[in-house]
């Protein structure tokens, strides 16, 4: 571990990297302990070590910077989720396209997000009403998404001036054949669930072309030279 706090940062510092980390390993073997920049660490000196670790407990490690760094850097600096900051954009523009911009003020938008994030946590889960379970906190999330949603509709429905183009809109508007609206409870229902599958299909979907054209250069180049023509 070398001297107190400083660690062996002095002899990786002095010499190459990898004559650093061959001595070790040949005296240590494919997995030590050191101390580095302050930070106590473990290192996987071999490929068969890092797939050992990676295949029986990935999920107890993430990408991540020595604390010194992270207070410069900021730890969300580290890394950046593509999914997860698409899903974000998912549900922004789902919320623009069902309620409009006037509609919803940050504060709601805020609740909405949350409340849709717990019943996803909560969507595949054991259906249990236990309190504390993650089956009862997404019932009480949809609970609240179809307070705040009916809320939006009563105010809409008081509103002479209709939003045009928004789906909460048109739902207002809707007549079947012999001239029946939707009631609010069932405009609540479609408008929910538009929005909950806008936040992980569309996004997994952006994810995933993403990843194809970070992939082949070619196929970005032509959606680049398409785009001009947009």
């Amino acid at each position: 571990m070398g001297w107190p706090y400083v660690g062996e940062t002095l002899q990786l510092y002095s010499q190459h990297p990898n004559l650093f980390f061959a001595t070790r390993k040949k005296r240590y073997g494919d997995v030590f302990k050191t101390s580095i920049l302050g930070c106590p660490c473990v290192v996987l000196a071999s490929p068969d070590a890092a797939r050992f670790v990676l295949v029986t407990g990935s999920h107890l490690f993430k990408p991540t910077y020595p604390r010194t760094k992270e207070m410069l850097i900021a730890a969300s600096a580290a890394v950046v989720s593509t999914f997860h900051e698409l899903k974000k954009y998912s549900f922004d523009v789902a919320v623009l396209a069902v309620f409009g911009e006037v509609v919803v003020d940050p504060r709601c938008k805020r609740e909405l997000s949350r409340d849709y994030g717990i019943v996803e946590k909560g969507y595949n889960s054991f259906p249990t009403r236990i309190p504390g379970t993650a089956y009862h906190a997404a019932v009480s999330a949809r609970k609240r998404l179809g307070e705040i949603v009916r809320e939006i509709i009563t105010r809409e429905r008081n509103n002479k001036e209709k939003k045009e183009g928004l789906l909460l809109g048109q739902l207002l508007d809707f007549k079947d054949g012999e001239g029946g609206t939707l009631t609010d409870e069932e405009i609540a229902d479609n408008l929910i669930g538009v929005v909950f599958a806008a936040r992980d299909t569309t996004a997994s979907v952006l994810t995933w072309v993403l990843k194809f054209l970070a992939d082949d250069r070619k196929l970005l180049e032509a959606v680049k030279v398409g785009g001009r023509y947009i």
